[in-house]
């Protein structure tokens, strides 16, 4: 079982693929990466090698209640030291919904070390905020009150952890547990007074790498929000690739597995026609030969 340990934590991953420019995907929330195993089994066979991997406390990777800092802070660290474990001097990264925030943090910290990045499902908004807020946190908190630690284990993403993780949850203090929840909860509200949760627009305006934007149609990360970040990274595409879709869900989670091979075969052709050279150079090329506009597909 690969397994890297980087910054304290162990990651568990996947490489598909066998040739070709790199990426790494990123699920949504505390998903495990079979959430875009499909999409990115569909990029590999595009001719990319393409890093999967499991985040601290999701998956078959380890579990950290320690940490001070942001987890999106931290998942964004464990990415870069991921990915150079595994010798990946520079590649694409391509987040879906919490995974797109990771990417943008990539991109900002680390932009020669990014080829571009690829945001599938931004969020934002007060509505949004105080749904995820209950979804990331509160809904852990309550169970854990409730039924202890077992009540944590038996809900949302804690349910899909694999190996020893779920025994060690099991025997975590309770205590513990909701005072880490509580700590990272107050850290991300800090962080959403901005349309796109994490980031102020100003932030958005210093990206500089190629950027290829696609919204979830959903209400937590609706087209709306796919087309303010457009506006607010230099050079990035927005590409509606359903374009008569209206946003839906109310809140609820969508079954997104239908629009896999549309945002796959966007992301390939998006990849395939970006220069091959410095980082720099490619985002000055970039800019110079795509319009910022909207891309229907």
């Amino acid at each position: 079982m690969p397994i890297a340990r980087v910054n304290g934590a162990s990651i568990y991953f996947e490489i598909y693929g066998h040739r070709g420019p790199w990426v790494a995907t990123i699920s949504g929330g505390r998903s495990s990466h079979s959430e875009l195993k499909e999409l990115a089994l569909a990029i590999a066979a595009c001719g990319h090698r393409v890093v999967v991997y499991d985040r601290r406390n999701s998956g078959r990777s380890s579990l950290d209640f320690d940490s001070r800092s942001a987890e999106e802070d931290v998942e964004a660290n464990d990415l870069a030291a991921l990915l150079k474990h595994i010798g990946v001097r520079r590649g694409f990264v391509i987040g879906m919904s919490r995974g797109a925030r990771i990417a943008i943090s990539y991109a900002l910290h680390w932009p020669r070390r990014t080829s571009g990045i690829g945001l599938w499902g931004l969020s934002g908004g007060a509505d949004t905020t105080r749904s995820l807020l209950k979804f990331y946190y509160g809904q852990y908190v309550r169970a854990a009150e409730r039924k202890g630690m077992e009540g944590v284990c038996s809900q949302g993403s804690f349910a899909e952890l694999a190996g020893t993780a779920s025994e060690q949850l099991l025997a975590l203090d309770p205590a513990v547990f909701c005072s880490a929840m509580r700590r990272w909860r107050d850290q991300f509200s800090v962080k959403t007074e901005s349309p796109i949760i994490g980031f102020s627009d100003e932030e958005l305006g210093t990206i500089r790498v190629p950027t290829a934007i696609m919204p979830r149609y959903d209400s937590w990360h609706p087209l709306l929000l796919a087309d303010h970040a457009r506006t607010r990274i230099e050079g990035s595409q927005l590409f509606e690739y359903q374009p008569t879709r209206i946003d839906a869900s109310n809140g609820r989670r969508v079954d997104y597995r239908g629009d896999i091979p549309k945002v796959a075969a966007i992301l390939c052709s998006f990849m395939a026609n970006l220069p091959k050279h410095h980082v720099a150079q490619a985002f000055d090329y970039f800019r110079r030969m795509v319009p910022r506009r909207r891309m229907a597909h």
